[in-house]
């Protein structure tokens, strides 16, 4: 195979590009990342675009920063930009490897934004596709599931291209061999305690017994052409029976969701639950069908659990699904005004002025839920930004299932505001405005749409 040329034409596949693209790449320094980066490296040097590696130190490992080093010596010295993103956030102690991937993307996803880069190439290969189709398999994925990852994927601020779903792990090594390039081993790739390790402990015998990688991919690219016509219909139904309110809870007609085929009638509910609880992939299939069939065997009646990080309250006419609250989470706001991403579904930045009253009383600002009990108007102000002198709009339009998930401002364990309610407490009520930007942007939205871009006088339109 040759390599090189078959990139080109994958490349070329995922296009068009904008005229000089700019692309961002992610590298940890193993073989296939590597791979990935000197390719595309040659690929976008012929079309007089501009390539930035990128390298996540999720700060886990001891080693990490000097792996990152090794790369950026490497890198550099064949004239490619590359930078080291570190993780400096507390980690939870759950699923590492799934929290480890959210705050990789975040990084990356944070460095596109701030550089207006629109595509960032990963290093997925076929035998990570082959991987992906088996750990769905074992828990019980639908078609959707089972057609793997998307050459090309959409978030709201970037859209990722895997071009590399086309080659093996050792090609790709064969490759960087002849180039003389040597790779650095990632020791979690050996670590039994991961699924994705075990099933790859497994390959030779699978491949053996006619399940090669290949013929994975193969039957994950059918899967993805039914993907398709299913998306479809499930775009059309989420745009008619279902309302995502702009504080982040969302109003789904349970009639007309139900009546659907039960296909599109799970993946509509898949996708609510996921932007909805700030995730980044939906709920497992098992806990969806037992949803979906205790919705369809109570009819109209009424019905309340948690599912994915969201709450679920059905009445004979609507099903409301918001964030369900967690145990005190806080993360807190810079006072320079840069803006986080909070609780996978929103973006927050304090308004300058009031970054500069908290600087100057020593006070440290965090974001968090809301929790119950919820104050009332009575115990705090109303925000003239948000409510009326005659109405309590803000605070009736929103239902009590969604407001304990609402983003609060807190100063230690002192409830400061709910800006969703136009609530403020009494020590920050003439301080003006608090935040300058607080806007629902879930890290999936319901439906994804892909879109293509084009220049115009230099312009990307």
């Amino acid at each position: 195979m040759d390599i090189p040329a078959v990139f080109t034409a994958t490349m070329e596949r995922l296009g068009p590009f904008e005229d000089r693209p700019l692309f961002a790449v992610a590298v940890s320094g193993g073989s296939d990342s590597l791979a990935l980066t000197l390719l595309l490296a040659d690929w976008v040097r012929h079309r007089q675009g501009h390539l930035v590696a990128l390298t996540v130190d999720h700060g886990l490992r001891p080693q990490a920063a000097s792996e990152a080093q090794a790369v950026h010596d490497l890198l550099t010295a064949r004239g490619i930009e590359h930078h080291a993103l570190t993780n400096h956030l507390p980690w939870s102690g759950g699923d590492i490897q799934n929290e480890a991937r959210a705050v990789r993307y975040r990084l990356l996803n944070d460095w596109c934004v701030s550089a207006g880069c629109l595509h960032l190439v990963v290093a997925h290969h076929q035998d990570d596709q082959a991987e992906t189709v088996l750990l769905r398999l074992a828990r019980g994925s639908g078609a959707v599931g089972l057609s793997g990852m998307a050459e090309v994927s959409y978030r709201p601020e970037v859209r990722i291209l895997r071009p590399l779903l086309g080659f093996t792990r050792q090609a790709l090594r064969d490759w960087l061999g002849g180039q003389e390039v040597s790779w650095i081993e990632d020791p979690s790739n050996q670590n039994p305690s991961f699924a994705r390790v075990q099933w790859r402990s497994l390959s030779p015998e699978l491949a053996a017994r006619g399940m090669s990688s290949a013929r994975l991919a193969e039957t994950a690219q059918r899967l993805a052409r039914v993907r398709t016509l299913i998306e479809r219909d499930v775009a059309a139904c989420l745009a008619r029976y279902v309302r995502l309110d702009r504080w982040g809870w969302a109003d789904v007609c349970r009639a007309g969701v139900l009546a659907q085929e039960e296909e599109i009638a799970l993946r509509v509910l898949a996708a609510v639950l996921t932007t909805v609880g700030g995730q980044d992939y939906g709920p497992r299939a098992d806990r969806l069908d037992r949803l979906y069939d205790a919705l369809l065997a109570q009819g109209q009646g009424e019905h309340r659990q948690s599912l994915h990080g969201c709450v679920l309250s059905a009445t004979a006419t609507t099903i409301l699904i918001a964030r369900e609250a967690r145990v005190p989470d806080f993360q807190c706001l810079p006072l320079n005004g840069d803006a986080i991403e909070w609780d996978g579904r929103f973006r927050i930045a304090l308004d300058a002025g009031f970054a500069e009253a908290c600087r100057l009383r020593g006070w440290k600002i965090t974001v968090g839920h809301v929790f119950s009990p919820l104050p009332s108007l009575k115990d705090g102000v109303r925000d003239p930004d948000v409510l009326d002198k005659d109405e309590k709009s803000a605070w009736c339009a929103i239902p009590g299932i969604a407001r304990p998930g609402l983003p609060a401002l807190y100063e230690g364990k002192r409830l400061l505001a709910i800006p969703a309610l136009g609530w403020r407490s009494h020590d920050v009520s003439g301080m003006g405005a608090l935040v300058r930007l607080l806007r629902f942007q879930p890290r999936r939205t319901m439906a994804f749409v892909g879109f293509r871009l084009a220049a115009r006088r230099g312009r990307i339109i």
